[in-house]
């Protein structure tokens, strides 16, 4: 993953001739508020109005205060699906908020139920309607 500070070098190099995306869940906000026009996050997938609202929090509006602590409870769900089998993950999360997008392949294995439970509960304090 790049670090945080090399987005603000290569802004501080290039300045406007290259836009700088972040890839990786757990780094989107810290790469947005570091000068990235926008993030390659699976998350944003099963909760695209949080992704939005969280760019443009940090990106449009510049409210730091409201975006970190939107971020605040966006991190716990990220941090799952990074500590855990990303895809499958990612795939279980957009089944639990009611888009069945089928199981990850072979050779992944579906969650095991009490990690299930976990995101269920993460998705849920995100204010996610969560269909089981």
């Amino acid at each position: 993953a790049l670090p945080i500070s090399r987005i603000r070098e290569i802004k501080a190099a290039c300045g406007d001739k290259i836009d700088v995306f972040v890839g990786g869940d757990t780094i989107a906000y810290d790469g947005l508020v570091a000068g990235a026009v926008g993030s390659i996050w699976g998350a944003a997938n099963f909760m695209p109005r949080q992704a939005s609202q969280l760019y443009d929090l940090v990106c449009e509006k510049r409210d730091l205060l409201k975006a970190r602590e939107m971020w605040a409870r966006i991190f716990p769900i990220c941090s799952f699906l990074e500590h855990n089998n990303y895809a499958v993950s990612v795939k279980t999360a957009l089944s639990l908020v009611g888009v069945d997008m089928g199981p990850a392949r072979r050779p992944a294995l579906p969650l095991p139920p009490d990690r299930r439970m976990d995101l269920a509960k993460r998705l849920r304090g995100l204010g996610l309607t969560v269909t089981e």
